[in-house]
């Protein structure tokens, strides 16, 4: 799990309770967490958007990052996953730099 503030009031007591240990990442690894890519693959949809001025209302917008978190193709959530449990994990695993992975842009 992820340093986030948000994780560390109820999730140790739901996960001591199940029996399960709970480990935190480093402070600043986003590159650990598949759902950092799908936020970032979302983000590429979202500044894909072409808005005019006129088009600028709070609800406009939301209706359009609604549409472009839903064209995400669950395949590509998919290969998010398998990518840093497949690729970015034995890379820390084997002590290599990340510095390549750049999808955290």
């Amino acid at each position: 799990m992820d340093n986030c503030m948000i994780h560390k009031v109820n999730a140790p007591g739901i996960i001591n309770f199940a029996n399960h240990k709970l480990l935190f990442n480093a402070p600043t690894s986003p590159e650990l967490n598949p759902i950092e890519m799908v936020f970032a693959l979302w983000k590429a949809k979202v500044r894909e958007i072409r808005i005019n001025p006129g088009q600028m209302a709070l609800r406009f917008l939301c209706e359009q990052m609604t549409l472009a978190f839903g064209s995400i193709d669950p395949n590509e959530i998919i290969s998010c996953i398998h990518h840093v449990t497949g690729e970015v994990f034995n890379k820390v695993l084997n002590k290599e730099d990340l510095q390549g992975e750049g999808y955290l842009q």
